[in-house]
């Protein structure tokens, strides 16, 4: 596939220490149109992977852009971005009964598939490129659609956020920053490089084959090394259908490969892609004082919601308190923000932004014993309170890593509320796309569970508005 673009700017390389968990899968359901300046509908989302703690695998990842990301070719000259993906698309075993079995899954799913085709419009051009800049398979610009159905603003029922669907401690591992003002998880090119970095080492581990690093990816390296392992001890053999891993991620690599070949041949398949121009969406902007970034954008004379489906990362209309932020603008926009930029002095943060929930009283404090994979962020969401509360309490700093058994201080009240919810039942209404697989990839179940709670067959065919319950565990 080819392409001119404005290489990424790259400061500084920084190193990052992932433990070996996989990242998170989910399917939304299909919604929305393919404007950029659209509104992104929340979609459904499905589950991620265990968290079993395992040895340190050393990434690297880049640093912010420091130039635009749009090209020089005359937008006219360009090809269709989807058509020259579907020529540089490498991956191909569709033999296997596995695959099989997706594709004929997907042939059902075609609105679904168009649908996020289209939502993939204002972030393809950038991961493609960024795929072909480090010299990887353009295959991976589809794994997206199995993550996060391309909505890079999706947070799953546990925490995992964005495109690449990180987890916080994850996140925290490979230099994804989360703050009052910004999570880097759902930025979409702070994740797309860190994910793009773990899985170019994740391939490198296991000698090039890709297959295991995808796997490793949604199940944990440590899991597919221990895996392969077991299989060596046995003399069988060690490709990624031969290991004992979980359904779960022979079908996250099934489907994977039912992808390729769906959008290697989307006439095949009755799949109708809109034509893509190959350029650029947006370009980066390098803030480098405090910034009213609402002002900035009335100024540019940019729709709000476009900004905001570019920068689903910012937690609010201010970049905070910090000396350099980056943001995305609509390239046609990029020159007249960069001349506002310059002349907009620095602005103070609203104070509101930075308040605590309520005010703590003595006798109110409970401690709680940090687990493995918790974070303040985590802690936070499972205690219903705010992260700046947790911070003022224990005298802790959000970036800093918590040790397991280490003692938190959380408000009482909430801890209540959520020892009492601990084990639950909640409903799920079936909607398009999903099947048990899904659905108990959201909600961290096993397909038998789901079953047995809703006395269903092992083939049973789910109907949209079907209602399901599903046992929730803190």
């Amino acid at each position: 596939m080819r392409r001119t673009i404005r290489p990424l700017g790259i400061a500084c390389a920084l190193i990052a220490v992932a433990f070996a968990n996989g990242c998170s899968w989910q399917t939304p359901r299909p919604e929305l149109g393919r404007e950029l300046d659209q509104v992104f509908r929340q979609p459904v989302a499905t589950d991620q992977t265990s968290a079993i703690p395992q040895p340190a695998l050393p990434v690297a990842k880049n640093s912010s852009l420091a130039r635009p990301l749009a090209n020089a070719r005359n937008p006219a000259d360009l090809d269709n971005l989807w058509e020259s993906l579907a020529k540089s698309l490498t991956f191909g075993d569709t033999t296997r009964a596995e695959v099989r079995r997706e594709i004929d899954w997907y042939q059902s799913q075609g609105e679904f598939l168009r649908e996020t085709s289209m939502r993939a419009a204002p972030y393809l051009h950038f991961i493609a490129s960024e795929i072909e800049r480090r010299n990887l398979p353009p295959d991976l610009a589809l794994l997206p659609i199995l993550e996060s159905g391309y909505v890079p603003s999706i947070v799953s029922p546990l925490g995992a956020a964005g495109l690449w669907q990180f987890m916080g401690g994850t996140g925290n591992k490979f230099g994804l920053q989360r703050s009052a003002w910004l999570d880097e998880r759902l930025d979409v090119v702070a994740s797309t490089e860190a994910a793009l970095g773990y899985l170019n080492t994740l391939q490198h581990r296991f000698d090039g084959d890709w297959l295991l690093a995808i796997a490793a990816y949604n199940a944990g390296w440590g899991n597919v090394e221990r895996a392969i392992a077991r299989n060596r001890r046995a003399g069988r053999p060690t490709d990624v259908w031969s290991l004992e891993l979980t359904g779960e991620t022979h079908r996250l690599v099934a489907r994977l490969l039912a992808l390729v070949e769906i959008y290697r041949h989307p006439a095949k398949f009755n799949l109708k892609l809109d034509a893509l121009p190959d350029r650029a969406v947006f370009s980066a902007l390098m803030l480098h004082r405090p910034t009213d970034l609402r002002r900035l954008v009335q100024l540019a004379k940019i729709d709000e919601r476009t900004f905001q489906t570019l920068n689903p990362g910012l937690k609010g209309w201010h970049t905070g308190p910090i000396s350099t932020q980056r943001v995305l603008i609509p390239v046609t926009s990029f020159d007249v923000a960069t001349r506002i930029a310059s002349r907009l002095g620095p602005s103070s943060p609203p104070t509101a932004h930075a308040q605590v929930a309520a005010q703590s009283r003595p006798g109110t404090m409970r401690a709680y014993a940090a687990k493995n994979g918790d974070s303040l962020w985590v802690i936070a969401r499972r205690f219903d309170t705010r992260v700046a509360e947790l911070e003022r309490l224990n005298t802790l700093n959000r970036n800093h890593p918590l040790h397991i058994g280490q003692r938190i201080i959380v408000p009482a009240a909430t801890h209540h509320t959520a020892t009492a919810t601990a084990a639950s039942l909640v409903r799920y209404r079936v909607r398009a796309g999903d099947s048990l697989w899904t659905i108990s990839r959201r909600f961290k179940v096993t397909i038998k569970e789901l079953q047995s709670w809703n006395k269903l067959a092992i083939h049973a065919t789910l109907r949209l508005g079907q209602e399901l319950f599903v046992r929730i565990e803190s």
